[in-house]
Parts: C-alpha cells; structure tokens; sequence
C-alpha cells in the first residue's frame, strides 16, 4: 500500500534532481523548502489500524526498521533515512557512489484516511547541501549545482 505510492513518488521527486535543468520545477512549501505530500484515502480504517498496516510496511521496506524510525507515536511516524546514487563511468561503464540523498518520511493518520510527507532532502557529497540551495537561481554556484553529474 504505502510501499507502492513511495515507491512511485520518491523516483518523480529525485530524478529531476539528479538530472537537472535550470527549468526544473520542485514542488516547494510557502518557505521554498521542497516538500512532496499527498492524502490517501483506504475506506473506514481506524488511525490505529491505518499505522499498525505501515509500521508493517516499515519493517518490509527498510532493512533496519528500528534505526530509521524516529518517531512512531500514536497518529504519527517519521522516518529518516538516506541511500546511495550511483553514476557511471563514461570511460570505463562502471558504476560508482556519487553520493547519498537523505529525506524524512512522515506518515499522519486519521479516520480512513492518511497523509505522507517527503521533506528535508539533502544531496550528501564532501557536505550537507539542501535541494533548496540548487534552485535558487542568485545564487552564483546555482548553474554549477543544476549540471548533471558527468
């Protein structure tokens, strides 16, 4: 269920990120920090039973449950996590760890229905740099940001 969407939205969210143009249009809160949310609607399930069915989901999708949970208290979880992006060599064609994203992953319940949340992405390279700081475009390092890694 929540495995599916996430699956789905986080490739829609990153990959424009990875790729990017100067055009590239993030979806972005009031403040400009790059946020992706979406309710999603499962009948007349109760908030308990709408977070017992992701806490199982938690434990199938991630490899160490218990680290990446930071929060999991009743009507809410957070998640934080990070995994590595490769890029390949033009010259050899091997695959290399050109560095990590970390996002945070909350998930609000209510009667029949539940709300996700993707925030706080960071590029993870020599630094912590927010996807915030590639879109702003007056900032002089902004066209170096937005290249492609080669």
């Amino acid at each position: 269920m929540i495995r599916e969407v996430f699956l789905s939205i986080v490739p829609l969210i990153l990959i424009p990120v990875l790729t990017v143009t100067q055009e590239t249009q993030l979806p972005q809160d009031e403040t400009g920090k790059v946020i992706y949310e979406a309710v999603v609607h499962r009948g007349n399930l109760t908030p308990d039973s709408l977070q017992k069915l992701s806490i199982k989901w938690v434990h199938t999708f991630y490899k160490n449950p218990s680290a990446v949970t930071k929060e999991n208290k009743l009507g809410i979880i957070k998640i934080e996590h990070k995994f590595d992006v490769c890029d390949v060599d033009k010259k050899t064609g091997k695959r290399y760890k050109a560095g990590r994203i970390k996002y945070t992953l909350t998930i609000k319940f209510k009667d029949g229905r539940y709300k996700y949340e993707l925030t706080d992405f960071k590029y993870i390279a020599n630094r912590y740099i927010p996807i915030e700081e590639w879109l702003n475009s007056k900032d002089p390092k902004h066209k170096m940001n937005m290249q492609p890694i080669l």
